[in-house]
């Protein structure tokens, strides 16, 4: 329906359609309206909505012009919302935030030499990795293979392989892989803070221990705010990164530089140890803006393989648990991967990938954050809030990734044994 007004002032007093859309031409400039509901647009924007109606992918106005009841009767399926431009590609978000999926990683050594039959074997036991446990080996003889692995599992059995409490899988075991000519000594899984270790020694010989699964991810825990270098966290919110740390952040005890940890309102304004930062930032607001993650940056994660790189990399590896059960590596990672419709062209399943650091500083800052939300709320998705937290591909450490945190609204970092929510994004 077309539907033509005068001038400016005439299509200004006039009412919008509530529950259709329409095409609105004003004579005086020869302008081009629309206006209403489920509107649709062929160059989406952040905060626009996705769907699909069975063949191909359709881009709505997003907010207050989108009726997703309206749209389910008339046979469109959601998708998610469209977060920006990535090169010449729309890049959407899932509209429903998969639940919790801790990213899972078997700790694993290999042994590839022994030269005696007498050896010591030292691993974390019962989850303390500062109190490693020294394990008496006896081998029928110095070899390489299926025999000696079997002797050290036995071995590992006896020093009392009781694992972490509460977590019947954190057991140690040993085993030949045939393959590639390795003992492997395991550890089924990393669901605890904890870093599990392993040292691999001899008594009067030598062994070759080499870490081959654990942290076999690239990492990289460089990050620069705006005010400089971070050891692991900035600002990814700016009104929850303020309103958390300005009552929560550090009360110091020496001077304080840009860079270091964030402190509180009443130590910046207050503390002796907080003169420099004053005299740099003069207000906590500026200070705080100062603490927000640089981007675009070329450093430390932001230089690690992107999220879809990775994610079609590692999403569907495997290791296999001592009760002979297969489970995913990367389990946060394999999430993303599984999302998908069926022959929808670039929505099926393994389009979708968990984001990098990258993409997440696209669509978690505050003014982008809330327009996406509001589409995804009208879509009856998971809003992404300040109360929830969401995995990025990339490591920050071999047993930590980064992530969004929604308590303090910045780019941190988290043991790879918790629990958060997946968003998965697409590029069409």
């Amino acid at each position: 329906m077309i539907v033509k007004y005068t001038n400016k002032a005439a299509y200004d007093a006039a009412g919008k359609p509530t529950t259709e859309s329409r095409v609105a031409l004003i004579d005086s400039t020869d302008e081009i309206k629309v206006d209403g509901i489920n509107i649709v647009t062929e160059t989406p924007m952040c905060g626009d909505a996705i769907y699909h109606d069975g063949t191909k992918v359709v881009f709505f106005k997003g907010g207050d012009q989108l009726n997703h009841s309206l749209l389910a009767s008339q046979g469109f399926t959601k998708v998610g919302a469209v977060v920006g431009k990535v090169g010449d590609k729309t890049l959407g978000i899932h509209v429903d935030a998969q639940g919790n999926f801790k990213w899972c990683d078997c700790v694993q050594h290999e042994i590839t030499t022994v030269s005696s039959t007498s050896i010591t074997i030292k691993l974390a036991m019962a989850g303390d990795y500062a109190n490693p446990v020294s394990i008496p080996v006896t081998l029928t003889s110095a070899e390489i293979n299926a025999t000696s692995a079997s002797e050290i599992a036995t071995a590992i059995e006896a020093a009392g392989n009781t694992g972490y409490v509460g977590y019947d899988n954190h057991k140690w075991w040993a085993f030949y892989d045939e393959d590639n000519s390795r003992i492997i000594v395991q550890n089924d899984a990393s669901a605890d803070y904890r870093q599990y270790s392993t040292a691999i020694g001899g008594t009067g010989s030598n062994i070759t221990g080499q870490l081959c699964v654990y942290g076999d991810m690239p990492a990289n825990s460089t990050l620069f705010r705006k005010n400089g270098y971070s050891a692991s966290y900035g600002g990814m919110s700016y009104d929850k990164f303020y309103s958390y740390y300005s009552v929560s952040g550090k009360t110091p005890t020496s001077n304080m530089t840009a860079g270091g940890d964030v402190v509180n309102e009443t130590s910046f304004n207050t503390s002796q140890y907080c003169a420099t930062l004053r005299e740099q930032f003069t207000t906590y607001a500026n200070y705080i803006a100062n603490c927000m993650v640089m981007f675009p940056q070329k450093y430390g994660c932001f230089n690690l393989p992107d999220g879809k790189t990775l994610t079609y990399k590692y999403g569907d590896d495997t290791f296999t648990k001592k009760d002979g059960t297969i489970a995913y590596k990367y389990p946060a990672m394999h999430s993303a991967k599984t999302v998908g419709f069926s022959d929808i062209p670039k929505i099926d399943v393994g389009d979708w990938y968990l984001p990098g650091v990258n993409d997440g500083m696209m669509f978690m800052p505050d003014d982008k954050r809330d327009i996406i939300s509001a589409t995804i709320g009208k879509m009856g998705g998971t809003q992404i809030t300040n109360s929830v937290s969401r995995w990025f591909s990339q490591r920050y450490y071999s047993n930590n990734a980064w992530f969004f945190s929604g308590a303090y609204g910045s780019l941190s970092t988290n043991g790879v044994g918790n629990s958060f929510r997946v968003q998965a994004v697409v590029l069409l």
